[in-house]
């Protein structure tokens, strides 16, 4: 699921159902799209299912990586587990129960009203905290948007709006003032070659370097900070 659609970025810029002249440029900016804003907000976003390790070193709770945290599905404390690599490691004799052993800490609810956490923390209720441990702890969850907030829609159209616009501007007219054709796209950084210029052929260079003020502003709240 991308972050946004051929569609809105047509909406956005006011490009008409017929005009497909520029479907390849979006489809081909889109994907560049979404790893940017993942990569700014170090998340994936998009619901799936996660299995990673955490060290015990006594504390009450450990915190993990993607959010919001949905749901936990498993969760294993083994002292010799060793992020899966000890001798038969979270064994069904390792798995703890939620609501007895630990608790996700709900701190939130989606736009449909489902409980959510934010923060990730999963809290061991026991006085001791997470026991001391390397890699003894194994937690398998559902976390990400199964319907994407409308403001991580809106910046991810947005910033592939903006994109596509400047490759639309350069192609009206090359060099000199004489209308230009594209002749060549390519995305690296996204190179687009026209040809009817003096050069016999200028390259405009687009360069998909981050985000906006206004997207970056928008995306600020699903942002993970990482220590």
């Amino acid at each position: 699921m991308a972050l946004t659609t051929r569609e809105n970025v047509r909406q956005h810029l006011a490009i008409g159902d017929t005009a497909s002249t520029w479907d390849r440029a979006i489809d081909a900016v889109i994907p560049r799209i979404d790893a940017i804003i993942k990569q700014y907000c170090q998340q994936n976003l998009e619901r799936k299912t996660y299995t990673e390790y955490h060290s015990g070193a006594n504390q009450r709770h450990v915190v993990l990586r993607e959010l919001p945290v949905v749901s936990i599905t498993n969760l294993w404390e083994d002292s010799d587990g060793y992020f899966g690599k000890g001798t038969s490691p979270f064994a069904s004799g390792d798995l703890l129960t939620h609501g007895t052993d630990y608790v996700l800490e709900f701190d939130d609810a989606d736009q449909f009203g489902s409980a959510m956490s934010r923060s990730g923390r999963v809290v061991r209720i026991q006085d001791r905290g997470w026991p001391l441990g390397y890699g003894n702890i194994k937690v398998s969850y559902t976390a990400g948007w199964d319907v994407l907030p409308h403001d991580i829609v809106e910046a991810a159209t947005l910033v592939a709006s903006e994109i596509v616009d400047s490759v639309r501007q350069a192609s009206v007219t090359g060099s000199g003032g004489s209308e230009s054709k594209i002749v060549e796209e390519r995305l690296g950084d996204y190179v687009v070659r026209y040809e009817g210029v003096k050069t016999g052929g200028a390259t405009a260079r687009v360069a998909l370097k981050g985000l906006s003020e206004k997207a970056a502003g928008m995306l600020e709240r699903y942002r993970a900070i990482r220590l």
